[in-house]
């Protein structure tokens, strides 16, 4: 079995949310960027979870996955393997027009 080391790099209120401004994650060959996604939000819990997923488990309109500095949604979203992948980066994007927080942990 090839392993691989990925970077995960969180940003803004994802960062709040894990504690930390980054993590390596070590992956095995044929990870999807789903797979990676459902790891991070067993390691990190219900913060994450709230942030980043809607109650049924999709991705949140407002949260934006980047792997290798490219828009995952360009990439297949969360189909997209992450082979060769060094760097994925997780962050919601806040959009002030909201007036509050239900979009985001609702």
């Amino acid at each position: 079995m090839v392993l691989r080391v990925v970077k995960v790099l969180y940003f803004g209120l994802v960062q709040s949310a894990v504690g930390t401004p980054q993590e390596e994650i070590t992956l095995a060959e044929g990870t999807r960027l789903g797979d990676l996604l459902d790891l991070l939000v067993q390691r990190h819990g219900e913060p994450l979870r709230a942030i980043l997923l809607t109650r049924d488990g999709r991705l949140k309109s407002l949260a934006r996955l980047m792997v290798d500095g490219k828009p995952a949604s360009e990439m297949g979203g969360l189909e997209a393997q992450l082979g060769g992948s060094t760097e994925v980066c997780v962050l919601v994007r806040v959009d002030p027009m909201l007036g509050g927080s239900k979009d985001l942990f609702g």
